[in-house]
């Protein structure tokens, strides 16, 4: 029985790009499926080690047509343990970058790019070699510094920038102001922020790095210079009190998502810091807050629906804000409260709030936004 390639075509898209497996014996079956597969086999790559990296980069550059498929790469540019035991120093170093290099000019459909477990070693060649290949990037992720300037000025499509690097080594003091005018979404080390955020218009923010009292107005006077508006912060401070959100709402008023680490404190303190009168007046100033979800590393005390239902005047103030979070972060795990008004059985007004408690892996996403 004959069946067309379009129809071909969509049977094989509805296979999981994770599914290898059976993508690969699909491969098998016809020269004709061998060449629809391809496309889908190669199109999002995870290389988890450094021999996967080293094998998948070979083959790209013998057979340089595949690397057209690519559109998300996820690649590990160093494993120790695996090079001392299988592979030369020097292919590790200059060979093996040589190799990733030259099979990353031809994925011209390329758009997300991740590096895992790189070596602070690579860094300046990394980033001098990414900014030669001229690709199309909208999502980056690297996760050592990097000679951050040229690379960064050379992805004009760049959407979703993650840059955690601890090390002040990004340079970015020199990025042009006309660079990544299309980033929206950002991970970003704390003294990066005045260079990266300003300017640009960025409505997801997520900030690396603890920070004290005394740097909270530091840090976050730069955001309200960002032109998306900034409407999603995620940051760590030492304590998220009546101050904190005074700063916020001075800083990024329109944030509708506002998410909190606390170093020190547990949630029925964080909480009892949003019943004072002087939190309640900052609360006044946030235009389109909905969510407020706070973090406690420690196990703390066991926050009850009484004490979230008192926090029924903070509506008052601000007037889209209807759910809030209680993330108690285990060593692995997250435990997750979240109280929201239920339309059914109340309203804004009579304050009836519903808890949810649920048990997640740490760093799982989680849904915030519940209409009312």
């Amino acid at each position: 029985m004959y069946l067309p390639p379009e129809l071909l075509d969509q049977i094989i898209a509805s296979v999981p790009s994770s599914d290898k497996p059976t993508l690969l014996s699909l491969c098998l079956c016809s020269s004709v499926l061998y060449e629809l597969t391809t496309r889908y086999l190669f199109r999002s790559p995870r290389l988890l080690t450094f021999s996967q990296t080293f094998y998948f980069t070979r083959l790209l550059t013998r057979k340089p047509h595949l690397a057209a498929h690519v559109r998300a790469l996820d690649l590990t540019l160093h494993h120790p343990t695996e090079v001392r035991r299988r592979f030369m120093h020097a292919l590790a170093t200059t060979a093996f970058l040589r190799l990733v290099f030259r099979s990353m000019r031809g994925m011209r459909n390329l758009r997300s790019l991740t590096f895992r477990n790189m070596d602070a070693g690579y860094r300046c060649a990394c980033g001098k070699n990414l900014a030669a290949a001229n690709l199309s990037l909208r999502r980056l992720s690297l996760p050592v510094a990097m000679v951050a300037r040229e690379l960064l000025d050379s992805l004009p499509m760049l959407e979703d920038a993650d840059l955690p690097d601890p090390e002040p080594s990004y340079a970015l003091d020199t990025l042009p102001a006309s660079a990544v005018q299309n980033v929206h979404t950002v991970r970003l080390i704390r003294n990066a922020i005045v260079y990266f955020v300003p300017g640009r218009p960025v409505t997801q923010l997520s900030i690396v790095g603890i920070i004290t009292p005394d740097e909270v107005p530091i840090f976050l006077a730069p955001l309200g210079r960002s032109t998306g508006p900034l409407q999603r912060l995620s940051i760590h401070v030492f304590k998220v009190d009546t101050g904190f959100y005074e700063e916020i709402a001075a800083c990024v008023p329109f944030v509708v998502d506002l998410v909190a680490y606390s170093e020190v404190e547990d949630h029925v303190l964080m909480l009892s810091h949003l019943k004072r009168d002087a939190c309640i007046e900052a609360f006044r100033e946030f235009k389109h807050l909905q969510t407020l979800e706070l973090h406690a590393t420690s196990i703390g005390r066991v926050v009850t629906s009484v004490q979230a239902l008192s926090l029924i005047h903070l509506m008052d103030a601000a007037p889209y804000f209807f759910c809030l979070v209680l993330v108690n972060e285990k060593e692995h795990r997250q435990e997750v409260e979240r109280y929201y008004i239920d339309e059914e059985q109340g309203d804004a007004m009579s304050g009836y709030w519903v808890r949810q408690v649920e048990v997640t892996m740490r760093g799982e996403f989680l849904a915030r936004h519940l209409l009312i």
